[in-house]
């Protein structure tokens, strides 16, 4: 992904396997500035993957697998009455155009998910459902690497998040507000790699917040994989 100024906080750790027509390549990836957390000009939203059962059971669904050609990040938030659970996904939807020496994949990106905030004044509820037509592309450097990264910046769908907010037992007020693209980072594997496999995880806490209306406390990760075929 296309690095940006707005970002933040190191990874937890970072994994990076490339399968090559030679064998199976395997080692840590090196670090990478690029993989971390794209903060949104002001504190975004952090959505819910669908829960099923009911009172003290309840309990969020597993993520789907992510996409054989694509990437996939799961984001849970949660502590001090404060929760958000989202899913993000990239599936790259056809062939690759060469474009000035790369390859241009079209990509779509689609986000989904809810949240909810209780205080001892009221509470807020909401949920996300937006995403955007992008692009990947696959760069052979000079070096001897692939340089895979998304070409367009950080998408944001306006009306993206959705929701009601209850103040001190009034009646349930609409809200809005942006849904906002989580930024992986750039990708590097040999360029004999036929394949390549990329995972890492973020931590979310109060110094790196991520979620809609997220206050100081609550915690988090952001866990990531991409899998590319260049």
């Amino acid at each position: 992904m296309i690095e940006s100024s707005r970002l933040h906080a190191a990874p937890l750790r970072a994994v990076l396997v490339m399968t090559a027509a030679v064998g199976l390549l395997a080692g840590p990836a090196h670090a990478d500035p690029t993989h971390q957390i794209q903060k949104p000009p002001y504190e975004p939203t952090v959505p819910q993957i669908p829960r099923q059962g009911s009172g003290s059971g309840t309990q969020v669904q597993p993520p789907p697998p992510a996409p054989a050609n694509g990437g996939q990040c799961v984001i849970a938030i949660s502590g001090g009455g404060y929760s958000q659970n989202e899913l993000q996904r990239w599936e790259i939807s056809g062939p690759g155009v060469p474009v000035n020496g790369r390859m241009r994949y079209p990509m779509m990106w689609t986000t989904s998910g809810s949240g909810s905030y209780v205080t001892n004044t009221g509470s807020t509820v909401w949920t996300i459902n937006a995403g955007k037509g992008v692009n990947l592309d696959t760069l052979k450097l000079p070096s001897g690497k692939w340089l895979i990264q998304q070409y367009e910046a950080q998408q944001r769908v306006a009306g993206g998040i959705t929701g009601t907010q209850t103040l001190n037992g009034s009646k349930p007020a609409p809200i809005s507000g942006e849904a906002f693209e989580f930024m992986y980072g750039s990708i590097s594997a040999p360029d004999t790699a036929t394949h390549v496999d990329s995972t890492n995880q973020f931590p979310v806490d109060t110094a790196h917040k991520w979620g809609y209306m997220q206050p100081a406390g609550p915690t988090g990760t952001i866990t990531c994989e991409w899998h590319v075929n260049p």
